[in-house]
């Protein structure tokens, strides 16, 4: 409004809209990992992140389809592959902050093959059924089992079973429902399975 001592002149406005401008998230997958075939392995991408801190989700992939625990987390859990021959194993991470994805970044597991038999007669020799199971699980292979442990995300023994046969069968009523690593000790070499409880 101006005013000349006279006469006011009608008030005039201006509307201002600002438009903040969303950047892509960054997917940061962590450091390339080396480890020896069938142990635990658990990735990291906590260090992605959203300039406009917006939160985002996470999704990893497998570029050879090995099989992945809580693969929509920021560490997902794994088993190492059991390779005849030492291998490599590409994953890539994808963030999403609810518009935009990310670029994806990729990590690289080296797996070492250390088994004494080959592998492939290791994990062909092993049945673990039902999986998904509720209650009662059975575990049989070609090779005498020892030993068996029920193991959560973190790594910690829940669960475990002295044995000296070829077929068992393994109680887990008293375990709640989730994702497990079954650890089976037979005498010819140990085998991780992953293992899904309703």
């Amino acid at each position: 409004m101006v005013n000349k001592g006279e006469v006011n002149s009608w008030q005039d406005f201006v509307s201002i809209w600002v438009v903040s401008e969303n950047n892509p998230p960054v997917a940061d997958a962590g450091e390339d990992q080396s480890v020896p075939e069938g142990v635990l392995v658990m990735f990291d991408g906590s260090s992605s992140y959203d300039t406009d801190e917006d939160p985002i989700s996470y999704s990893w992939i497998s570029l050879q389809g090995v099989s992945m625990i809580q693969a929509d987390d920021t560490d997902p859990i794994l088993i190492a592959p059991y390779v005849d021959n030492d291998s490599v194993f590409q994953f890539t991470l994808t963030v999403f902050d609810g518009e935009l994805l990310s670029e994806p970044d990729t990590l690289n597991l080296y797996v070492t093959n250390t088994d004494a038999i080959p592998s492939a007669n290791l994990q062909s020799g092993m049945e673990l059924y039902p999986n998904p199971a509720i209650g009662t699980i059975v575990i049989s292979s070609e090779f005498r089992i020892g030993k068996i442990e029920l193991l959560n995300l973190q790594g910690i023994v829940v669960k475990q079973l002295n044995s000296d046969a070829l077929s068992i069968e393994m109680d887990l009523n008293d375990v709640p429902s989730g994702n497990y690593i079954l650890r089976i000790y037979t005498g010819s070499g140990i085998i991780d399975r992953q293992l899904i409880l309703k």
